[in-house]
C-alpha cells in the first residue's frame, strides 16, 4: 500500500510540474490537485519525511546585497515547490575556498551541494547547471575601477585593442580572467580579493573590472581606505558571462526543485520583482546609455547558454 502511494505521489508530483511551468497557473494548482498531493504526501509517512536540505557556499559577508539577492531567489523556489517536494531547510556557508576548492566540494556534494558561479564548460560537465543566469546577464557588463589619476588613459579609447594597451587586475581562478587572457587582455594577477584594490591603489595595474551588480557597494565599501580609487567615467565591458546556481550531481532531486521553482518564478513574475529590487539603483547608477561599448568575445559560452529566450536576460537600452 505504501508502494502504490509513494508511486501515486511521484506520478501526480511529475504532472503537475509540467502544468506549472507551462501555464504559471500556481494558485489554480493550490486550490484543486495541489491539495490532492499535500493530502497525498501527508498519509505517505515516508514521504513526509523528506526534506531537501540546501548547503549552500556563499562567499560574500551576510550583509552583501548579492548573499541577500541569491538566499532569497533560492529561498522563494523552495517555497514555491513545497506543495510538489515538501519541506527544506538552509544551511549557509561563509569559509573561504578558492574556486577549485568550491568545484571539488560541490563535486563532492557533502559539506556544499549548491554555489552561484559564472559558467563555463568544466563546471556545467561536473555539476548540475540550473541554466537560468541568477543575476540576468548583469555580471556581463562591467565598469572600471581605477586610480583617479589615470582617467586620462581611458578618456579615448573606443575598442578592445586600445584597451589592451592598459593591464587589468584579476584573481587567477575568475572565469573573467581565464577569458580575457584568451582574448589577449594583458592580466595582472592578485592572490586575494581584497588585495587587488590596494594594488590597483598602488598603480600595479590600470583597472579593476566589476560588475554593474558589485562595483558601487564595493566602491562605497574600501573608500576611506582607498581614497584614489574611482570609477571610470567612459567605458562599460560587454564580455558574456552569465551567472548559474550549479548543484551537485549527488543531489539531482534538488536541482530539478530549484529548477522548477525558478522557472515557475520567470513565468509569474517574481523572479523579475526581485531582479529589479536589488538591482534598479545599480542600474541607474551605471548610466550605460552614456558609455561607450568594449566588446570582447566569449569564445567558451558553453552551447546550451539560453540566449534566444529574452525573458531571462536584462537587456539595456544602449544609444
Amino acid at each position: 500500500m505504501g508502494f502504490l502511494l509513494l508511486f501515486s505521489m511521484s506520478v501526480i508530483n511529475y504532472c503537475l510540474k509540467r502544468l506549472l511551468i507551462a501555464t504559471g497557473m500556481f494558485s489554480f494548482m493550490l486550490s484543486t490537485i495541489g491539495l490532492v498531493a499535500i493530502a497525498l504526501a501527508a498519509t505517505n509517512h515516508a514521504h513526509a519525511e523528506v526534506i531537501d536540505i540546501v548547503r549552500f557556499h556563499q562567499p560574500h559577508p551576510k550583509e552583501d546585497l548579492r548573499y541577500l539577492y541569491t538566499t532569497e531567489l533560492i529561498e522563494l523556489s523552495l517555497k514555491k515547490t513545497q506543495p510538489l517536494y515538501g519541506d527544506y531547510r538552509i544551511q549557509q556557508s561563509h569559509n573561504p575556498m578558492a574556486r577549485d576548492r568550491v568545484l571539488r566540494q560541490l563535486i563532492k556534494g557533502q559539506t556544499i551541494n549548491a554555489f552561484v558561479a559564472a559558467t563555463n564548460s568544466e563546471w556545467e560537465s561536473k555539476t548540475i547547471p540550473i541554466r537560468i543566469p541568477i543575476f540576468k546577464g548583469l555580471l556581463s557588463y562591467r565598469l572600471l575601477l581605477i586610480n583617479a589619476k589615470d582617467q586620462y588613459k581611458f578618456n579615448k579609447i573606443i575598442d578592445a585593442e586600445q584597451l589592451k594597451q592598459l593591464q587589468a587586475g584579476l584573481k587567477p581562478q575568475w572565469t573573467t580572467t581565464l577569458l580575457m587572457q584568451a582574448n589577449n587582455f594583458p592580466i595582472v594577477k592578485g592572490n586575494t580579493y581584497k588585495g587587488l584594490f590596494a594594488m590597483l591603489s598602488r598603480g600595479r595595474f590600470d583597472y579593476f573590472p566589476r560588475g554593474i551588480n558589485e562595483i558601487f557597494v564595493e566602491f562605497d565599501k574600501n573608500h576611506d581606505q582607498f581614497p584614489n580609487i574611482v570609477i571610470e567615467s567612459n567605458l562599460v565591458i560587454y564580455l558574456p558571462s552569465p551567472s548559474y546556481l550549479f548543484i551537485s550531481q549527488t543531489h539531482p532531486r534538488l536541482a530539478e526543485r530549484i529548477t522548477t521553482g525558478l522557472e515557475m518564478m520567470v513565468i509569474d513574475g517574481s523572479f523579475d520583482e526581485i531582479f529589479y529590487r536589488y538591482h534598479s539603483e545599480n542600474i541607474k547608477k551605471a548610466k550605460l546609455e552614456n558609455r561607450r561599448v568594449i566588446n570582447i568575445e566569449n569564445t567558451w559560452l558553453p552551447p546550451l547558454t539560453p540566449l534566444s529566450n529574452k525573458s531571462l536576460w536584462y537587456q539595456p537600452d544602449f544609444k
